[in-house]
């Protein structure tokens, strides 16, 4: 019979809840909840929480704020408006106040799900559910800039983001307007704008053109 330390992972209940119990690679045991009350759910949430965890070798960890770094630094290539980086500042605040210190590696579905009911208990209605999935595609922008990194010969993410963060776990899916902009926004968009894209505005505007157009 297998000694307690050479089995992967053991289950046992806390309440209605599956937790498994494992040990990392320093040798350490650790208990983490499954967020599953079906035995058989759990043993396939818990083989896929321990082999994340333990998958991740000797590399240094990968954290939140290195992967938010890497994507503000794409968008700042592309010279995106202040207003822009404000923007996702704002999202990031609960990603780092959640997975901070995190190796954004080891994370699997079961993270990202309980991400999702503490937020959920956070914010409340139609506009928490937007808040929240606009903070899970910043997450997954985050990772694909991870992902699109190269050092030492390794990609610095290569887990599969959508897989991770699919696009029906959060049930919401923003759809912007159509329509034009006021001549009050107009004023405050244009010198938001880089300057190099400026004439782009006035010429859509005061043009009326298509892309192809213009």
């Amino acid at each position: 019979m297998a000694s307690r330390k050479q089995r992967r992972f053991r289950l046992f209940t806390r309440g209605r809840v599956w937790w498994t119990e494992y040990y990392d690679l320093s040798g350490t045991r650790r208990r983490e909840s499954t967020s599953q009350a079906d035995r058989t759910l759990a043993a396939g949430a818990a083989e896929r929480l321990v082999r994340a965890r333990l998958e991740v070798g000797d590399r240094p960890p990968l954290l939140i704020e290195d992967a938010l770094a890497l994507f503000l630094a794409s968008r700042e290539r592309l010279e995106r408006a202040e207003a822009s980086f404000d923007y996702y500042k704002k999202k990031a605040k609960p990603l780092r106040r959640h997975f901070g210190g995190r190796d954004l590696r080891a994370l699997t579905r079961v993270d990202i799900e309980s991400y999702i009911e503490g937020r959920t208990e956070e914010s409340k209605g139609d506009a928490g559910r937007g808040a929240l999935s606009k903070e899970l595609k910043l997450l997954a922008s985050s990772l694909r800039a991870c992902a699109a990194t190269v050092e030492n010969g390794r990609k610095l993410y290569e887990g599969d983001v959508a897989s991770l963060i699919p696009s029906d776990l959060v049930g919401y899916s923003y759809q912007p307007r159509d329509r034009a902009l006021s001549p009050d926004e107009y004023a405050r968009l244009l010198p938001a704008l880089a300057a190099d894209r400026r004439d782009y505005l006035v010429a859509f505007v005061g043009l009326g053109v298509r892309d192809s157009e213009l």
